[in-house]
């Protein structure tokens, strides 16, 4: 529902001021980060709890939370850049994502050889 109203009322503002309109849209995604976040620690919380039951190693499990982090901001970045019209800014910063998701998954992959290579 905040989206939505968010939303309007920038289509509103939008014709008058682009800045005002990019200063509520700002304040609207960080309300919805916050939100966000809280739920993901609640969630984190849950996903210990299931990792500690099941006996997966977390060497395997912590690179995947990484690239999902860095997909999720990458993403939100890339398209906020888009939304104030630099376009060039968006695509660094979806090519970093990817770097550095490539980077933080190389352990899972050394491990993924390992265990091919022991077969």
């Amino acid at each position: 529902m905040l989206c939505i109203t968010v939303v309007l009322i920038i289509n509103v503002i939008n014709e008058g001021s682009r800045v005002m309109s990019a200063v509520i849209t700002v304040a609207a995604a960080s309300y919805v980060i916050y939100f966000t976040v809280s739920k993901a620690v609640f969630m984190l919380g849950r996903i210990e709890t299931i990792i500690s039951v099941s006996g997966i190693n977390h060497d395997l499990l912590d690179p995947v939370i990484k690239v999902a982090g860095i997909s999720i901001c990458g993403r939100m970045s890339a398209e906020l850049c888009r939304d104030l019209g630099s376009r060039w800014a968006a695509g660094n910063i979806e090519l970093l994502a990817v770097i550095l998701s490539v980077v933080s998954m190389s352990p899972l992959i050394e491990k993924v050889l390992d265990i091919i290579g022991s077969i």
